[in-house]
């Protein structure tokens, strides 16, 4: 469904509170108005600038007038991994489904608080190599069912060892301690 809902309420069709495929096309006057509304964000900074949106963002205080040049930075960043985050999200659903139908899967952008509270915490860390801005999980009912979605990403890996990481489980990296 994407956030098609936001342009149903700017074109004020409120009779089309659930729309059928066909009426979604008709929402917009081209198949290009249509694409460059639903396109996934490219990075419109250099990381070099987007390092120095971070610094200023733990450096400025909260009603400087230039902190909100560089929150625009920051959310730009952001939402540049909105897109691999859904691919990912999407094979591990794919893969998830396979070992149990009832399977949830979910996934996070970090927020922008947080993301200046680590920075504040790791002042050596810079925006750009923050590894965290996104992620995703699956829950499964047992731990046997967690192991053989594990075992799908490690044969996964064996097929194509040279475009994969290690995978771990919550359980590997740390200890026995499940929320």
């Amino acid at each position: 469904m994407w956030s098609y809902t936001a342009r149903l309420r700017s074109r004020r069709c409120a009779s089309l509170a659930n729309p059928t495929i066909a009426n979604r096309r008709q929402l917009w006057a081209t198949r290009d108005e249509w694409r460059e509304y639903m396109t996934w964000s490219t990075r419109q900074h250099s990381k070099g600038r987007i390092d120095r949106a971070g610094d200023a963002l733990i450096s400025l205080g909260k009603d400087d007038p230039g902190r909100e040049a560089e929150i625009a930075v920051i959310d730009n960043w952001r939402a540049c991994h909105a897109y691999p985050l859904q691919a990912i999200k999407m094979t591990l659903l794919q893969r998830a489904k396979k070992v149990d139908g009832s399977a949830l899967v979910a996934q996070r952008l970090k927020r922008r608080p947080s993301i200046e509270l680590k920075l504040r915490d790791n002042p050596s860390m810079k925006l750009s190599q923050m590894q965290d801005i996104g992620g995703c999980r699956a829950v499964l009912p047992t731990v046997r069912k967690v192991r053989q979605l594990i075992n799908i990403y490690k044969k996964s890996q064996a097929k194509n060892p040279n475009h994969c990481c290690p995978v771990k489980s919550r359980r590997e990296s740390v200890g026995w301690r499940f929320r």
